[in-house]
């Protein structure tokens, strides 16, 4: 059995085993514990393998699992629907379970969800951070790539004014390019290569990032779902942007936040 097969007759599992208790438990949401067995990122994980074999290989998976986000809201839809049963609802999780199981066992089928993760301190809450990210993550695993690319811009675009206006720097124009917003916040801390306290090495690593942001501008500009398609970008290149993203917004968050600590202690 491999690892994907194993993953989803897990989940199969304890779906049943949680919606047995729901059942048991006269459907009372208030007290119900829905994450008992399983967490609600497992399950979106098992329903991120069911959606992307359905669009691979025109397997049809019910709406129930396209529309229901957490276990709570699945099983909430299941039982207000007509017909349910606990012993039907039993068999119809594992039988479409059963269905992709069975699928992957026959194909020799492995499914990597490549996730995407990004640290951001809590104090830095610019208008639209949280949601790139979960573009950035959601947008890849749905095959959505030129969108992937963009939510990837857009967070560093994010992160640059955030930090900017933490710094005081309130006069930022919504026309500003990516690039330009990069160089003003090297500035602010002190990483651009005319600071002649940069070490040699670090000047080579932000000279690096440099490239990596104007290559972001470039990328989305020829392949990004805001602009008309030069290229049409593949899985690689969606996750070569969401991680240069990723490293980017790591550094200049810990950059700045070491700067604040420095300054006042």
């Amino acid at each position: 059995m491999n690892n994907t097969v194993r993953f989803i007759d897990s989940v199969k599992e304890n779906l049943i085993l949680t919606y047995e208790e729901y059942e048991n438990y006269s459907y009372n949401d208030s007290n119900f514990d829905f994450n008992k067995y399983i967490s609600d990122s497992d399950y979106l994980k098992a329903r991120m393998i069911l959606r992307k074999l359905s669009k691979e290989n025109e397997i049809e998976l019910p709406e129930t699992y396209e529309v229901n986000r957490s276990i709570k809201e699945l099983f909430q839809d299941i039982s207000y629907a007509s017909g349910y049963s606990q012993q039907n609802t039993a068999g119809r999780i594992a039988m479409i379970f059963n269905k992709y199981s069975t699928y992957l066992e026959d194909n020799l089928y492995e499914v990597e969800i490549v996730k995407v993760e990004c640290e951001i301190p809590k104090e830095l809450t610019y208008r639209g951070i949280q949601s790139d990210l979960l573009k950035c993550e959601t947008r890849i695993s749905d095959g959505d790539f030129a969108g992937a690319i963009t939510s990837a811009k857009t967070l560093v675009e994010g992160v640059c004014k955030e930090i900017l206006v933490i710094k005081g720097i309130d006069t930022i124009s919504d026309t500003d390019s990516l690039p330009k917003l990069y160089t003003d916040l090297t500035k602010q801390l002190n990483l651009n290569s005319a600071n002649p306290k940069l070490d040699n090495s670090l000047k080579e690593i932000t000279s690096g990032l440099n490239k990596v942001i104007k290559g972001l501008a470039e990328v989305r500009n020829l392949s990004g779902d805001s602009h008309a398609k030069i290229i049409t970008p593949s899985f690689h290149h969606a996750v070569l942007a969401v991680n240069a993203a990723k490293t980017v917004t790591s550094f200049l968050f810990h950059t700045y936040e070491y700067q604040k600590e420095k300054q006042f202690n």
